[in-house]
């Protein structure tokens, strides 16, 4: 243990708190990377650093930890977006011991038990609050007074028995991620209302509650149809995080911006949303669009054309089972930054886009699941789609 003292003496103050984190996890417990940064910033432990989200300077933090053997990635299979990433951390069983006995000593860990069988959310002095995660806890009420809780910036209910979330929810001011989904499960389709292919909380009381929360940054809805929603509402002004599972249903009138999103998402996946080719370029004009997942069931159109200037600071783009899709162009000045391309399973499409020899930044091609005329187009030297990528330093065909 005294190796472990010297480690985690040797921490930079900031990253103290972000290892002792893990003492609230249990033992071997794999966590996902993407849910760790947003609990991280929403306890206050991530600084703003100029030039970075905080998301990115949460990365960072992580990646410093991994650095230095305190914690360890662990890569799962393939999964969408919607499933929260591939990536997944832990560390050692000895350093969650330290971390237990380290955090209960600073304080930095206060533990309450709960007899087992109760299905409410116990009676605490929690008013101070910022992250409440219950998921999968044997939890069927959540009581009004969560609403008091106003330093709330997380509340997660996934694989709960909640059936219906307090209107004082909407009264939180800092909240920022509301984690409503659920499990595959009949329970979740009583929650639901209705019989699905997947569980969640329906998406109707979702956006109403979503519409409620002044600082969202992170929304999911899954289900059958999302309900028309004015996306450019003042509640979804923060939003930065979006995904999207189920047909979108728009509003009749052209008036009421069926076709916009929030202006200032980063991150933006889609699934079975059957969306346009007008959607399609209202999200080519979001200023600050860095990560694109188009999943199965996306988008509808057998042709997508990406102009000049669209799609202005798009990092990271996937094309996943797109059933319809045929041709694909993107002109030059398209994509400028892009650096990570992936295209699985569209099985129409015939050839790689004209244009994607223009996107100068761009590292890595993965091709996964495609036609053998697509993938033989991308042979080295001699394939006829050679020309289009032999500027890109990692090529991948699966």
């Amino acid at each position: 243990m005294d190796i472990l003292a010297l480690s985690y003496a040797d921490l930079p103050h900031h990253l103290k708190w972000c290892f002792l984190y893990f003492s609230s996890f249990p033992e071997d417990y794999k966590i996902g990377v993407n849910k760790l940064i947003r609990l991280w910033i929403a306890e206050g432990f991530i600084e703003h650093r100029e030039g970075e989200t905080l998301e990115e300077s949460a990365e960072g933090h992580l990646e410093e930890l991994v650095r230095r053997c305190m914690v360890t990635i662990v890569q799962v299979e393939y999964c969408r977006p919607m499933a929260e990433g591939r990536q997944r951390c832990r560390i050692h069983d000895l350093l969650h011991d330290f971390t237990i006995a380290e955090a209960k000593e600073a304080g930095f860990l206060v533990c309450h038990r709960i007899s087992d069988g109760r299905d409410t959310f116990p009676a605490l002095d929690l008013k101070l609050l910022r992250v409440i995660d219950l998921e999968d806890a044997p939890l069927a009420v959540l009581p009004e007074e969560v609403g008091d809780l106003i330093h709330l910036r997380f509340l997660g209910m996934r694989g709960t028995r909640i059936r219906s979330l307090p209107s004082s929810v909407g009264k939180l001011p800092h909240l920022q991620c509301l984690d409503v989904l659920g499990r595959r499960s009949k329970r979740c389709r009583e929650l639901c209302g209705r019989s699905r292919p997947y569980g969640t909380v329906s998406s109707s009381r979702a956006v109403v509650f979503a519409t409620q929360v002044v600082r969202l940054k992170k929304l999911k809805l899954d289900g059958v149809s999302i309900p028309a929603c004015q996306w450019t509402l003042p509640s979804f002004s923060s939003l930065e995080f979006l995904y999207l599972r189920g047909e979108v249903v728009r509003p009749q009138q052209p008036s009421s911006g069926g076709h916009q999103w929030p202006p200032n998402l980063t991150e933006l996946a889609l699934s079975g949303t059957r969306l346009d080719r007008d959607s399609i370029e209202a999200i080519e004009k979001l200023p600050e669009l860095r990560v694109l997942y188009l999943g199965p069931g996306s988008y509808t159109g057998n042709e997508m054309i990406c102009p000049r200037g669209g799609f202005p600071l798009l990092q990271s783009l996937e094309l996943h089972s797109l059933a319809e899709l045929e041709s694909w162009v993107a002109e030059a000045g398209a994509m400028s930054h892009l650096r990570s391309l992936k295209i699985f399973s569209c099985r129409k499409l015939a050839m790689l886009p004209e244009g994607l020899q223009h996107m100068v930044a761009l590292k890595d091609l993965t091709l996964w699941d495609m036609p053998p005329e697509f993938c033989s187009r991308a042979l080295w030297a001699e394939g006829e789609d050679w020309p289009k990528i032999r500027h890109i330093p990692s090529l991948t065909i699966l």
